[in-house]
């Protein structure tokens, strides 16, 4: 007994959709950064808002970046125009509200006194007195981490994992439709 086996294949519609392959792919991986990004930030920002700020720009001022060329995307806090709701950059006090900060050295009063300003509503004496009191705690005493970035990526990573995946899934389902025409 013999089987015969007899496969026909187009080779140039074959080698054209896998020409188009790579790019589909890097299409899908940025997508899947793009998606599970998202994801990331928008955690960030819940774990932001259980009191650790006062005012709120540092959880306004998380946004995601996709480095295309990379295949990398960056999260965390950035700038923030200043207006009459935001004072400082949060890129720079998001590490201290995430890590802490160690006793030792004074912190720029500059935050501080608009912190001052903005949540305690003071002006004049007060609010120099309040600030640098403060300031000099800051440096006695340090500060607790209170971390919203890192948790936030651990506790999606089941999400990113699955968005990025899909985003694959599609990519894949294209080409074997492309394929199969």
């Amino acid at each position: 007994m013999s089987v015969k086996l007899e496969i026909t294949l187009d080779t140039k519609q074959f080698q054209a959709v896998m020409d188009k392959a790579p790019a589909r792919f890097r299409k899908a991986i940025i997508d899947g950064l793009r998606r599970g990004s998202e994801v990331v930030a928008k955690k960030a920002k819940q774990n932001l808002q259980r009191g650790t700020t006062a005012t709120g720009s540092l959880r306004a001022s998380i946004w995601y970046k996709i480095d295309e060329r990379n295949l990398v995307s960056f999260i965390g806090p950035g700038m923030v125009r200043k207006s009459s709701k935001t004072f400082g950059d949060p890129a720079n006090y998001g590490f201290f509200v995430e890590f802490g900060r160690k006793p030792g050295g004074f912190p720029p009063r500059a935050p501080i006194k608009a912190w001052t300003q903005k949540v305690l509503g003071l002006s004049g004496a007060d609010l120099n007195r309040v600030s640098r009191a403060i300031q000099a705690k800051i440096a006695h005493k340090g500060v607790d981490p209170n971390p919203y970035l890192v948790p936030a990526l651990t506790d999606s990573m089941s999400k990113v994992i699955k968005a990025f995946n899909r985003q694959i899934e599609i990519a894949a389902a294209e080409i074997d439709n492309e394929a199969t025409r």
